[in-house]
């Protein structure tokens, strides 16, 4: 059973494959690779484990197969913690992008981007070049650098139903106000504040936000 070409199959499978080491890979395919290459890896664990107590000690050659597989169970962690780090990235920034404003605390989303940076740049310092981190850096860079500019005005808590009306009808839209209170998560009638950033004691970009957007509406 634990012949070289099995062990460096493995190997090929886990750093080289195509699947996971393509950055535009399905998650879903992904998941699929991944419990099989681990099914795997565990089947020939196993056996050699096996073999070990039946005979006591390996042949030399079989004490290589041990060093492959253990080398193969290494990058197949690397692998698999990478892809981790991607699902957890794409669900929480689908979250953040879907979800209504109300259950968005802009705050808290800057220390959770903040703290998937700072992952990703672990991985990748013990996965360098890996194709997979590069793009997961690079969503990471433009969400920081589009997004969140953009979640800080829309949660900001001096916003009301008004400008709402405005903003959507600068963007070619003529929307009733109920349905943009329902599509946004707030009350009729109400503030679209109080959730959206935490409150009156959100992050210090909405609180600069609230200045000026109060003071706009003054001045209109």
């Amino acid at each position: 059973f634990l012949q070289p070409q099995n062990a460096q199959n493995f190997n090929n499978s886990v750093s080289a494959g195509a699947i996971l080491s393509d950055p535009d890979s399905d998650l879903e395919v992904v998941g699929d690779v991944l419990v099989v290459l681990e099914e795997r890896l565990m089947e020939a664990e196993g056996a050699a484990t096996k073999c070990t107590h039946v005979h006591g000690l390996l042949i030399q050659s079989g004490s290589l197969e041990f060093g492959r597989l253990a080398e193969a169970r290494k990058e197949f962690e690397k692998k698999k913690s990478i892809w981790r780090l991607v699902s957890e990235w794409a669900t929480a920034s689908t979250e953040w992008l879907h979800n209504a404003l109300q259950h968005v605390s802009y705050d808290a989303v800057v220390a959770a981007v903040d703290a998937h940076v700072r992952e990703t740049a672990k991985a990748a310092r013990v996965s360098k070049g890996d194709r997979v981190l590069t793009r997961l850096k690079e969503a990471m860079d433009v969400f920081r650098k589009d997004v969140l500019p953009v979640l800080a005005e829309v949660c900001n808590p001096a916003l009301q139903r008004k400008h709402w009306i405005q903003i959507f009808g600068l963007l070619g839209g003529s929307i009733d106000a109920a349905v943009i209170c329902a599509a946004l998560g707030i009350p009729t009638g109400g503030s679209v504040g109080g959730g959206l950033g935490g409150g009156s004691g959100s992050g210090s970009v909405g609180r600069r936000g609230g200045n000026n957007n109060n003071n706009n509406s003054n001045n209109s």
